[in-house]
């Protein structure tokens, strides 16, 4: 280890979770030269403890998006230990946006705890600079980027049989106040277009890296939107409005299993489609999980109480970049995304095919799709500006000199 490195715990919490993006952040800096780096599953009990008793030993101990996304079960375990470290910590953080399973009070509240030095913020700089104000770490804007080992070309836009493809979960739209991302999937998979499109959509599962970037090479193109949602509360202020709301209108006849319940950590040592089964089950019906609440409510209505006297577009946006946008250019797979700042990295027409927001200009992007040489030129400059300037090496780069 040269002098200059960095001895560093690489902290996340893995439970069979399909993000491909947990294992590009995981690579990313097991790979960089500077971070002399060891990784921890703090799911595992075993491998929690080995970090408890070790943290002392580290210049800087990372905490992955995973550690905080959904839960904070594993997260406050190592807390104590966090709290007597000699190193410096630097948190990247999950799910930036306020949700019934995972709002951002407690997360939050667990930066200040921990004494974080550094949060690495998905967001826009002073979206990310107005959430974590309160907590003294410097903030930084780290985005996601490609991964050019996993993400790669392998089939040519020519011999690509699928004009658009799509694997995305429908968004909850009850507590983020747009349905922008289930907007998208009812006009594709509607493929009212002419001609009618190949398509190949699913909103009910996930591919793991490997089965995601071969689908990606499958596809001709793939549909997005910006991830997060407009409006962001660091107090969690609406979303617990809404919440409340829903308990009045249901009179107390529902029961609601809280998202830290001990019943999370069995749920988690089950298999994939075991839990994919548990959510449909809980999702519907008088005993509901938490994080699931609200997904049967009418959105027009929600909208008309809780947002629609909200200032639009918002001073301070909670939409951002997401790895998807990433995935798809490595893969030189043409995008049709909505308009957007998208961390102000992607412009359109130079980098995506854009949709009014209104879905207006569909038809139109669909016929610029058709034309081969306009995708394939549109996907390979979308690609060499990537390569140039936003892949993980380049973000380690920026990280190494932040904190050093």
């Amino acid at each position: 280890m040269r002098s200059s490195d960095l001895n560093t715990a690489i902290v996340y919490s893995a439970y069979g979770s399909r993000a491909s993006y947990y294992d590009d952040w995981l690579d990313a800096f097991s790979n960089a030269p500077y971070f002399h780096a060891r990784s921890f599953n703090i799911a595992v009990n075993e491998s929690k403890k080995d970090l408890i008793q070790t943290i002392g030993e580290y210049d800087l101990i990372v905490l992955l998006h995973s550690v905080n996304a959904d839960n904070l079960i594993y997260a406050r375990e190592i807390l104590p230990a966090l709290q007597k470290r000699k190193g410096k910590l630097l948190s990247f953080v999950g799910n930036e946006i306020s949700l019934p399973g995972a709002p951002m009070v407690p997360k939050i509240q667990y930066l200040k705890d921990a004494g974080a030095d550094f949060i690495a913020t998905q967001l826009l700089l002073e979206t990310g600079q107005y959430l974590y104000s309160d907590t003294g770490a410097k903030i930084l804007a780290v985005p996601h980027a490609l991964n050019p080992d996993a993400f790669k070309p392998v089939i040519a836009q020519k011999d690509r049989t699928i004009d658009i493809g799509m694997r995305s979960f429908r968004y909850p739209a009850t507590f983020i106040g747009d349905e922008d991302r289930n907007r998208l999937i009812d006009l594709f998979e509607a493929n009212a277009f002419s001609p009618p499109l190949v398509t190949d959509i699913s909103t009910s599962s996930r591919l793991d890296r490997e089965g995601w970037a071969a689908f990606l090479n499958g596809c001709k193109a793939t549909v997005s939107n910006e991830a997060g949602g407009h409006w962001i509360d660091k107090d969690d202020a609406t979303m617990n409005a809404i919440k409340d709301w829903i308990k009045a209108k249901s009179g107390g006849a529902s029961m609601t299993i809280a998202s830290e319940s001990p019943l999370r950590r069995l749920v988690h040592k089950l298999p994939w489609g075991v839990r994919q089964w548990l959510i449909k089950i809980l999702s519907k019906g008088i005993i509901r999980h938490e994080a699931l609440i609200g997904q049967d409510e009418d959105f027009v209505e929600v909208y008309e109480r809780f947002f629609k006297n909200r200032p639009f577009p918002p001073k301070i946006s909670g939409k951002c970049v997401s790895s998807r946008h990433f995935d798809a250019v490595g893969t030189q797979t043409c995008q049709i995304m909505m308009e957007g700042r998208y961390n102000d990295i992607f412009i359109a027409d130079e980098h995506y095919i854009p949709l009014k927001e209104d879905l207006s200009n569909a038809q139109e992007a669909v016929d610029k799709l058709a034309d081969m040489t306009f995708r394939t030129q549109l996907a390979e400059r979308t690609y060499d500006f990537t390569m140039a300037e936003h892949t993980y090496t380049k973000r380690m780069d920026y990280i190494y000199k932040a904190i050093s």
